[in-house]
């Protein structure tokens, strides 16, 4: 009873095995260069790339269009000042404020290019 007990558990355990052996695919050279090229990462990127450039295909971006720019430039400065005059008063500033403001527009328009803006 023991032996036919075992040997059936062996033979359930033997039939799974052989229903669960596979063996591996061939890889032909095609498949891997296939696989290679779908999965390489520096073509993703040139991809993605390509896509960005076609979408930024504008006039604005290919310098048709003029460029408008502003800055402004706030500078504080706290000084301590000691002047001497010529009389030989003698002048002190402690924590003297100065204060620079400079600010600007620009407009910067390209006429001509030789084509390029047109490529």
């Amino acid at each position: 009873m023991k032996n036919s007990k075992i040997l059936f558990q062996t033979l359930i355990l033997f039939c799974i095995c052989i229903t669960k052996l596979n063996a591996q695919e061939v890889l032909s050279l095609e498949d891997a260069v296939k696989i290679a090229l779908e999965n390489n990462y520096e073509i993703k990127i040139s991809k993605n790339e390509l896509s960005i450039d076609k979408t930024n295909a504008s006039i604005g971006n290919a310098g048709i269009l003029p460029r408008v720019s502003a800055n402004v430039i706030d500078n504080n400065n706290i000084i301590n000042l000691t002047q001497t005059r010529i009389d030989g008063s003698v002048n002190t500033l402690n924590n003297a404020k100065n204060n620079t403001m400079v600010y600007g527009v620009g407009l910067d328009w390209t006429v001509f290019d030789g084509f390029r803006m047109f490529a």
